[in-house]
């Protein structure tokens, strides 16, 4: 059976195509990304505007020749953030459907949190201490307490990339003032973060997705790592961290553009996100981190080939 992930983020849609095999085994055939910004320009009036609306249709198109072109049996899709919270979401998650001929669902924060979770667990090695899973979204921030066991807590928090980009409209390059006033804010909505942290000790940090994948690496690529292969989790020094986190944030645009590991679709939201990262571990006192290649696409298609599985039974 071949089946077909489709996760229409909010910075950017996905394409994940697999074959299951016998038993929980599957083999993946394609992976593709396209960056669309469902958020620029309309993610604080909550609204997806028009250019943004019309690269996720012509993204859409595009997966629907790769996916038909493939023969996926079981289409998967599903829209996050910036469709949960847009007046005119479901409008465009009823647009999707129609050329992608197949249902489009928007998640819940709390069912994407749990889907990153059933992702994660398979590409990292959980210990029987509760770690924070996290996960930076355009749209939204997904964290995680959990352990061998599960879940211990999780929580969705409208605190994405995009979102406080636009929120906060930061000078290139971003000034220290503006760097305190965005990790004020953080450290007020994430009181909650913070409890739970302490209840479960958590000191251990597993990130996952966008701004985690593209300072990994920058890291990789600056200090000559052995980061490819078929690695699914990538340890990440925390002094690498902070140099990175250094030369991001002191850097302008057009400075960014020429480091190496930088993702260009992340120019932007990196600044955001690394600050997020930083003001998360100083609030939290994380020792350890971890990048999980697995996400929550990932953790979509794991579910569908265990169902699959257990129905073959």
């Amino acid at each position: 059976m071949r089946i077909a992930v489709v996760d229409l983020g909010t910075n950017t849609f996905h394409l994940l195509v697999a074959d299951v095999m016998d038993g929980s085994r599957h083999s993946l055939v394609r992976a593709l990304r396209i960056p669309v910004k469902l958020g620029e320009a309309g993610i604080t009036k909550k609204f997806i505007a028009p250019a943004a609306y019309q690269r996720g249709i012509d993204a859409a198109h595009s997966f629907k020749l790769i996916i038909n072109e493939l023969k996926a049996d079981i289409i998967f899709c599903f829209g996050t953030s910036a469709m949960r919270s847009a007046t005119n979401g479901q409008q465009m998650a009823n647009d999707l459907a129609e050329i992608l001929e197949t249902r489009v669902e928007i998640i819940s924060g709390d069912q994407e949190a749990m889907y990153i979770y059933q992702g994660v667990k398979e590409g990292v090695t959980l210990e029987s201490q509760h770690a924070l899973i996290m996960d930076i979204g355009g749209g939204s921030i997904e964290f995680i307490i959990a352990n061998e066991q599960g879940p211990a807590w999780l929580a969705s928090y409208d605190l994405g990339a995009a979102r406080l980009l636009e929120m906060f409209s930061p000078s290139d390059p971003i000034s220290a003032a503006e760097i305190e006033i965005l990790t004020h804010h953080l450290e007020q909505q994430l009181e909650p973060l913070i409890e739970n942290s302490l209840k479960y000790g958590v000191t251990k940090m597993i990130g996952s997705s966008g701004s985690f994948e593209t300072m990994a690496a920058m890291i990789c690529e600056q200090y000559n790592l052995s980061c490819k292969g078929d690695k699914t989790e990538i340890e990440i020094s925390l002094s690498h961290f902070e140099e990175i986190y250094h030369q991001i944030t002191n850097s302008t645009r057009e400075e960014r553009m020429l480091m190496p590991g930088m993702a260009l679709m992340r120019i932007d939201m990196i600044v955001i996100g690394v600050i997020i990262i930083r003001t998360v571990i100083r609030m939290l006192g994380i020792s350890h981190i971890r990048l999980s290649e697995y996400a929550l696409k990932e953790g979509i298609l794991f579910q569908l080939v265990r169902q699959h599985s257990n129905s073959a039974q």
